[in-house]
């Protein structure tokens, strides 16, 4: 990280960050109305569809997790509203240890690493993941995933479909949300030619 990013991260962590403390479920701030819905964001890369969500939905609450110090610099450096908060963890250790139960009204999980195929046990989204999902979410929460890579998207319908849990008003690939901002990723995605591949299941 840069001078400028540590000095981010020092000046602003405190107002927007959430610390983890081992074997506890995170504190939510006081400042929040727990009766809002909220939104987990796992994995946000540079921030864009966040920042632009709790800009543009003042009444609900986002979390963002991530484990990349210089992204986490870059969002905190622009979070300009009190309803958006940022966690450094790994995700699975959030979902597994320090998130509430029935807490969640949506997930999203957006271009994620891949992985090749030798390591493809190592991709977020995986049955393990859906399990630990599933008791932190309300009835009737949503799920969002989006892809560049058509056979993960395929992979994760696949876990969702046999999952008795999760139902989709879909017979496969959903329409692109038209609150999810595009990122550098995904136009970069576009502009090279590849197809964006959106799920949307409800629990």
């Amino acid at each position: 990280m840069s001078k400028g990013q540590r000095r981010i991260l020092r000046e602003r962590w405190p107002q927007y960050g959430l610390t983890i403390q081992y074997d506890q479920k995170i504190t939510f701030p006081t400042s929040w109305n727990r009766q809002s819905p909220l939104v987990l964001e796992i994995g946000f890369g540079q921030g864009e569809n966040l920042l632009c969500r709790a800009s543009r939905e003042p009444n609900t609450l986002f979390l963002g997790v991530e484990v990349h110090k210089p992204a986490i610099a870059n969002i905190i450096k622009k979070i300009q509203t009190d309803n958006i908060r940022i966690i450094r963890c790994d995700a699975l250790a959030l979902l597994h240890d320090h998130m509430p139960k029935d807490s969640l009204w949506e997930v999203c999980i957006f271009f994620p690493e891949p992985w090749s195929e030798h390591n493809k046990h190592r991709r977020i989204m995986n049955t393990q993941t859906l399990s630990a999902i599933e008791p932190l979410v309300k009835k009737g929460a949503h799920l969002f995933f989006a892809t560049d890579i058509k056979e993960y998207a395929h992979d994760v319908h696949t876990i969702l479909h046999q999952s008795p849990n999760w139902s989709s008003q879909y017979d496969y690939l959903a329409p692109r949300p038209n609150w999810r901002m595009m990122s550098k990723y995904e136009k970069k995605g576009i502009d090279e030619g590849r197809s964006i591949f959106d799920l949307h299941w409800t629990y």
